[in-house]
């Protein structure tokens, strides 16, 4: 069962301090390996934050609840072992099929996320780490860029209208690159990708990194 952090129900559910350090303990991300998304964000109001998270119970709070045990004591219920912070959307999913998302996986998704927002603490994105020049990356569109650079320059500085490239045409990153103006098509059919003139000058300023 999945508490709204911002409305906890009279059962044996988790204290608001509880609430809070599930959120913090994952970076306020979904613990879904498959979802991660950012769980929140600023209001329009300076005084408010938005939150589309829930903190949910592994084992429900109450008889009746998913993934019920009933050898648990109210303060094992209560306790921040027996939570997983989610989207709405993935509290929501957990809950009504709870034979396809049972105790043991929940805990290896929040020990999976919780390990992943350990490593990233300190350390700059990819998108922020490259120098952009204004450049708004993502940080897959980045790593992208690293990527060609190297083979660019390992390449020799060829010709960029002769220099080619094939990325697998479904990976949206490219897409990406492409309106930023980095990459163009070959050719109205799409074939190869080349890189503009603009994706060229980012490579020769950022070529050392």
């Amino acid at each position: 069962m999945c508490d709204n952090h911002n409305v906890v129900e009279a059962r044996h559910d988790f204290s608001k301090e509880t609430i809070r350090k599930l959120s913090e303990r994952v970076g306020s991300t979904c613990s879904n390996p498959d979802c991660a998304a950012p769980t929140k964000g600023p209001h329009t109001d300076g005084d408010k934050v938005i939150s589309v998270g829930m903190a949910c119970h592994i084992h429900a709070a109450a008889p009746g609840g998913p993934r019920y045990d009933e050898g648990q004591s109210e303060d094992d219920r209560r306790s921040i072992h027996n939570g997983i912070w989610l989207c709405r959307t993935c509290g929501t999913l957990i809950d009504t099929d709870e034979e396809r998302f049972p105790a043991p996986l929940l805990r290896a998704w929040r020990a999976e996320t919780e390990l992943t927002a350990f490593k990233k603490i300190g350390k700059p994105s990819a998108a922020a780490a490259a120098p952009s020049d204004g450049v708004p990356f993502s940080n897959d569109a980045a790593n992208s860029m690293r990527r060609l650079a190297e083979q660019y320059v390992s390449a020799g500085y060829p010709n960029f209208k002769v220099w080619m490239f094939t990325p697998d045409q479904n990976d949206p990153v490219y897409g990406e690159l492409r309106a930023l103006g980095l990459v163009y098509f070959g050719g109205p059919r799409g074939g190869p990708w080349r890189l503009t003139q603009e994706g060229v000058d980012w490579i020769m300023r950022n070529r050392r990194l």
